[in-house]
């Protein structure tokens, strides 16, 4: 008796082989999209305990923090930036205490770019990084102090406070060209140099900053901008049109990159030198997640008009604020 043996033929196989392959084209996309969900989801809520902690500090000092000063005005302390001060209100009081060890004095700023601080500027928090970044946590560039001839490596950040309108330096920015007006003058923008800002923080050199009350914020504080994301692409690995950032403006320390203006927009191209090189934007489509004065945070389109940022990023300016 003749025997048989059954099996599957070799275009049966393949047929099978095709199926698997196309419902795992159909369904790698639903994962992606998946796990975008989850890191959207914990950068939201970043942004939320940042904002909790930025109330807290708010309860405790009557005021919010100054956003970071190169320290040339002779106080350290404040180059050390926003993120620095409210430290002890996002659960890592431990590293607030050891950096308030090392002497801050006007004459001890080498402490910070070359000497006893340079350890607390690898430290890595979590809460300040975007999960969606595809870059290194720990990148080299220029830190703290205002000093861009020292060289060092440090831990990144991808939120910065809001510096309202006012732009990064003298240069015309695309809110200006788009006809909106901005805070500062040619002489006076960097961010809202001292306390000359619409925002809610300001950078640049000296001791005088600006530091914010609730009560100042009297468009409201359900439709002014306290915080909001920035991407991280490191001295020699931007894309095409864009700056090189480097850790001189994406530490966690550095005060360059603690605060950010509407008047280069959101995710915005053509980042071609320091004067646009810290924007608003992040590796979200679309668009930038903000946390608002009131401890809110929302996902802003980057298509938003430029009257509509203005309003909602200066803290004042009596304007009528719609959607957004």
């Amino acid at each position: 008796m003749k025997r048989t043996t059954k099996g599957f033929t070799l275009i049966e196989l393949l047929v099978v082989i095709a199926i698997i392959a196309v419902l795992i084209a159909l369904l790698l996309p639903a994962v992606q999209q998946a796990r975008e969900a989850a890191r959207r989801s914990q950068c939201k809520n970043n942004l939320k305990q940042i904002g909790l902690a930025l109330h807290n500090y708010h309860d405790t000092y009557n005021a919010l923090p100054w956003g970071g000063t190169t320290g040339n005005g002779g106080d350290v302390e404040m180059a050390l930036t926003w993120r620095y001060a409210i430290l002890p209100f996002i659960d890592q009081a431990p590293l607030f205490n050891q950096m308030s060890l090392i002497d801050r004095g006007p004459s001890n700023l080498t402490n910070w770019v070359s000497g006893t601080g340079v350890p607390f500027q690898t430290q890595v928090i979590p809460g300040y990084i975007c999960p969606s970044e595809s870059q290194d946590k720990i990148l080299s560039g220029n830190q703290v102090g205002g000093d861009c001839s020292v060289p060092s490596i440090c831990a990144i950040s991808n939120y910065t406070g809001s510096a309202g309108t006012c732009p990064p330096c003298g240069a015309t920015s695309p809110m200006e060209s788009a006809g909106i007006a901005v805070a500062g003058t040619s002489s006076s923008k960097y961010y809202g140099t001292y306390d000359k800002g619409d925002g809610i923080f300001s950078q640049g050199s000296g001791a005088k900053m600006l530091t914010v009350n609730f009560k100042q914020v009297t468009d409201g504080t359900s439709n002014t901008l306290m915080n909001g994301e920035k991407t991280v692409y490191p001295t020699g690995a931007p894309p095409a049109g864009f700056a090189n950032e480097g850790t001189n403006y994406s530490g966690w320390l550095s005060q360059w990159g603690s605060v950010s203006s509407v008047s280069h927009g959101i995710n915005y191209p053509g980042r071609a030198s320091y004067c646009t090189g810290i924007q608003y934007g992040s590796r979200h489509v679309g668009g930038a997640h903000f946390t608002l004065v009131d401890g809110s945070v929302r996902f802003i389109s980057q298509n938003t008009g430029w009257t509509v940022l203005a309003a909602i990023a200066s803290r004042g300016s009596g304007e009528t604020v719609g959607e957004f």
